[in-house]
């Protein structure tokens, strides 16, 4: 009896490990992919953010994109359904000149690249409970992961550009 029973027990522990795996691939592997007609970009964050004039500010209660990144001639920024964060998109020109900053969003969002824009940077804020005080909203350095994987960042290349994808 004890022989079936520990045979048992290891094809269900088996069998669940299995399921887990597939669970985790199949949900990593969703969130790779880009929707049609756009690229996902690969951007990296790290903590600080951008004034109103589009230059670094030191910080720490927002994250941000330290290298700009190619935005094509549009910017989806897709937030995970139990997002807790919002974000604003900065613009820049060929000549890394600050263009111009969008609006705080708080969901999906499809952005209009400005004209003569050539690359953008992203700043995300955790959307704060009313009961934390100010001086205790900082984003630890173990928590930037947390806030940068619920946003996936997608461009429309431009027409001259997607001929090369």
């Amino acid at each position: 009896m004890k022989r079936k029973t520990k045979k048992r027990l290891s094809i269900l522990l088996i069998v669940g490990i299995l399921f887990a795996a597939v669970a985790g691939v199949s949900a990593f592997a969703g969130r790779e992919k880009a929707d049609e007609g756009f690229k996902l970009v690969d951007v990296s964050f790290e903590r600080g953010g951008l004034d109103e004039a589009g230059k670094y500010s030191e910080c720490k209660d927002s994250i941000y994109t330290k290298e700009a990144f190619d935005c094509g001639e549009n910017v989806r920024i897709k937030l995970d359904f139990d997002s807790t964060v919002s974000y604003k998109v900065y613009f820049y020109g060929e000549d890394n000149s600050f263009m111009s900053a969008t609006d705080e969003y708080e969901k999906t969002a499809d952005i209009e690249v400005p004209e003569n824009a050539t690359c953008a940077r992203i700043v995300v804020t955790p959307m704060w409970d009313s009961e934390i005080d100010e001086d205790d909203q900082i984003i630890r350095v173990w928590e930037i992961n947390k806030y940068a994987k619920q946003l996936t960042v997608m461009v429309a290349p431009t027409d001259d550009a997607k001929t090369k994808y």
